[in-house]
């Protein structure tokens, strides 16, 4: 690699050029940039929820969770004339694994509302997708998102002590690493 890609690659740069921003081809051959806190604090979400995800996929009764409803297959009749936003753990893997979700917030909210889906199809406490979407969410609410929030406040806390160091650059690495973010 050229030492511009290796200066913005080094972990002692503050900044990282955005995903696909090398390479463009473009007159800018970083488009935005990341800092690598914000990058690290991603990569640190993105983890806890896929983890999280698999830990719900594991649970008894998640099947009827990881696909997309097909009315005829699932005997579901008019599934999508009620259910406005129809999602499940497939989908949510695939805007993850996409980067497609801007805060964990949103992948949060995404897991609520499958359950609230089943439940607002599946009406009544004695329908069987019904009475696992209430359970499956008392497992997400009550074990697994507490463990998120752990892990994140955790990595925020090491972060914070990190941000207090400063790391010394040679000039002629600080002028390097200025020319590749301008």
């Amino acid at each position: 690699p050229s030492q511009r890609a290796a200066a913005s690659a080094s972990a002692s740069s503050p900044q990282r050029p955005a995903r696909g921003a090398r390479g463009s081809g473009g007159a800018s051959s970083i488009k935005t940039q990341v800092p690598r806190s914000a990058w690290e604090h991603r990569v640190v979400w993105e983890a806890g929820c896929r983890s999280l995800l698999d830990a719900l996929r594991q649970q008894d009764g998640s099947l009827w969770f990881e696909n997309p409803v097909d009315e005829e297959r699932d005997r579901a009749p008019g599934y999508y004339s009620v259910i406005e936003q129809p999602v499940c753990f497939s989908d949510i893997q695939a805007r993850l694994q996409a980067h497609r979700y801007p805060t964990y917030h949103d992948v949060v909210a995404d897991i609520r509302l499958v359950f609230e889906n089943a439940q607002r199809y599946n009406r009544g406490p004695n329908a069987t997708v019904h009475a696992i979407s209430v359970r499956l969410r008392g497992v997400f609410e009550g074990t697994l998102m507490p463990g998120l929030l752990y892990r994140l406040r955790a990595y925020q806390a090491r972060a914070s002590s990190r941000a207090h160091k400063s790391v010394d650059l040679e000039p002629s690495v600080q002028s390097m690493i200025a020319s590749v973010l301008a």
